[in-house]
């Protein structure tokens, strides 16, 4: 069990808050239905952080809520959580604060999105609240996306986080650890955590997985006193068969998932077993999974880790997933230590959950002839490329290439794709471009531009962009023009019965031409205008080079090629 002193034997939850509810802040400016004046309170609640209660906003207007905090070790204001609520049909809404790392005063301010209607309040908060005097659940701060910092040191936060503390993509997994202090050497010891699985049937933390999955170089020792981080006991994570049998519920079906295989892991350890889930609720609604770890501890501080997995549009199906929420839906909580019920939770707030977005190119041209056709590419996550227009596997080149994983969107992040030009063999007769987001239609905000033959695209979270480039082959002009040369051997002789022949980009039949015994040979009345590919061929010789794209605009002479034999 945990060390604890002769008079007290039972875990004890403290939670250190001061609420000064009694007369919260009033907008002298602003009413809601009724005349009612517009006001949020702040009201604590049993595990350490705090419910708030608007009034007076409009009927089903939309509410943007910030939590601010001035800590007392230090003066700049930090932003701990910025979210939206919906009012009810009085103008009244109810939300919760989860609680914070560090002590200071808090400002509570909302703001209705159509009125205006602005109330605040504020409060003194001591301190998160504390499971007892041994364990301390802490989650992985790794800094705002364009600032990103390693899961060591003061990453490691007891309290909740936003996008100004952390980011996370869906299907990435957010790192959790339990330090525990005062535990009693040589006897089992378990603790039951706990996550939030689905709220109004959308999935957000759906299973568990290592701790280090996406923070691969994560510290779960750092700061922890004789914690040798490559000393460790790992005990592998169950299956969980209601995550398997995906959407429908039924294993065996199309949309099973494979849950990617995770351990927990112990410092100062060993973890000697697992129990199977405890499940709360539904997928249909809102539902919560746990799991206990028994455990032995070589010192009286071991450190337990694992990992939360994002869920995903992929597994769930879209508008089920986490890209579907609001607010802070992403809750992890240890529920009791060596049977002593607590509740020590943590969340992540949905602003610090990325949503990637995909930009994905198609080549059509028409005629389809398998040419290559290059294409430049600036802006985030993307780099040049070649398609051809019909994805002939002999030319090794596809006709469609995706960009996946996207994480930076706005107007700051543009992507560009710029086709290079084809003078007199294809010209972009038109760029197409569709949009899907959140599994609806997207803004489709891309701007195309045919004398560029390019596409600027700006993509937003969560937003998958499809543009395909449609050519066309070149008008051809009127004349004909002689194509001449020689076919010589190694010995620089020439070389006789050599075919050549000049196929039309249009598709349309070939030219054909057969050198004489001096190697020559000449095609004539050629159009001008097209495009061709001119091909040789002999038995028993090979030919440098072996073909060649010409754009015919006048006369070719002395256009010649070296045979080689191949014996």
């Amino acid at each position: 069990m945990l060390k604890r002193s002769a008079t007290s034997i039972v875990l004890v939850i403290a939670s250190f808050l001061v609420f000064d509810i009694a007369t919260p802040a009033q907008q002298k400016f602003g009413q809601g239905p009724g005349g009612r004046d517009t006001v949020i309170a702040a009201v604590p609640d049993e595990v350490g952080g705090a419910r708030l209660d608007g009034r007076g906003f409009g009927r089903w207007e939309t509410v943007q809520i910030e939590v601010a905090l001035t800590p007392t070790a230090f003066s700049p204001e930090v932003l701990l959580g910025q979210w939206v609520q919906t009012a009810d049909h009085r103008g009244d809404f109810v939300s919760f604060w989860q609680g914070a790392a560090l002590p200071g005063q808090v400002v509570v301010t909302a703001i209705g999105y159509n009125s205006g209607r602005t109330a605040e309040t504020s409060f003194f908060y001591e301190g998160p609240v504390v499971l007892g005097a041994g364990a301390s659940l802490e989650q992985c701060g790794n800094g705002p996306q364009l600032f990103p910092v390693p899961c060591t040191g003061a990453a490691w936060q007891n309290g909740n986080l936003n996008e100004n503390q952390a980011h996370y993509a869906e299907g990435e997994s957010v790192p959790y650890r339990i330090r525990f202090t005062g535990v009693d050497t040589g006897v089992s010891h378990t603790v039951t955590i706990e996550w939030d699985t689905t709220e109004g049937g959308k999935h957000a933390l759906d299973y568990i997985t290592s701790y280090n999955r996406t923070e691969t170089n994560a510290d779960a020792c750092s700061g922890v006193i004789n914690c040798d981080p490559t000393v460790y006991s790992t005990y592998a994570i169950p299956t969980d068969d209601r995550v398997t049998a995906g959407h429908d519920g039924v294993l065996g079906n199309e949309d099973d998932i494979t849950q990617i295989p995770g351990v927990f892991t112990l410092f100062n350890g060993t973890i000697t077993g697992v129990s199977s889930y405890i499940r709360s609720g539904t997928y249909a609604g809102s539902s919560k999974t746990g799991i206990q770890i028994t455990f032995t501890a070589t010192t009286d501080n071991p450190v337990l880790a694992w990992g939360g997995h994002i869920s995903t549009r992929m597994d769930w199906g879209v508008g089920n997933s986490a890209i579907a929420f609001s607010g802070s839906p992403y809750h992890m909580r240890v529920i009791e230590v060596d049977g002593s019920p607590g509740n020590m939770d943590r969340s992540l707030s949905a602003s610090a959950a990325i949503f990637p977005g995909s930009i994905t190119i198609i080549k059509v041209a028409e005629p389809q002839t398998g040419m290559p056709f290059t294409f430049t590419a600036t802006g985030p996550g993307v780099t040049g490329f070649t398609l051809d227009d019909d994805g002939q596997p002999e030319l090794n080149y596809p006709d469609t290439i995706t960009f996946e994983e996207l994480t930076f969107f706005g107007p700051t992040n543009k992507v560009t794709i710029t086709e290079a030009a084809m003078p007199g063999i294809f010209s972009v007769g038109d760029i197409l471009c569709t949009s899907e987001a959140n599994g609806g239609t997207g803004t489709n905000n891309n701007t195309v531009d045919l004398d560029d033959q390019s596409v600027v695209i700006t993509l937003e979270e969560g937003e998958d962009v499809t543009c395909t480039f449609v050519n066309l082959v070149a008008v051809p002009t009127a004349g004909g023009v002689t194509v001449s040369g020689r076919v010589i051997g190694a010995n620089t002789f020439g070389v006789g019965r050599v075919v050549l022949q000049l196929y039309p980009a249009d598709g349309s039949p070939p030219y054909r031409a057969v050198t004489n015994p001096f190697g020559y040979y000449k095609f004539a009345g050629v159009p001008v205008g097209k495009s061709y590919v001119l091909t040789l061929s002999g038995k028993g010789l090979m030919f440098d080079p072996p073909s060649m794209i010409l754009n015919l605009d006048d006369n070719i002479a002395d256009l010649n090629f070296i045979a080689i034999s191949d014996w």
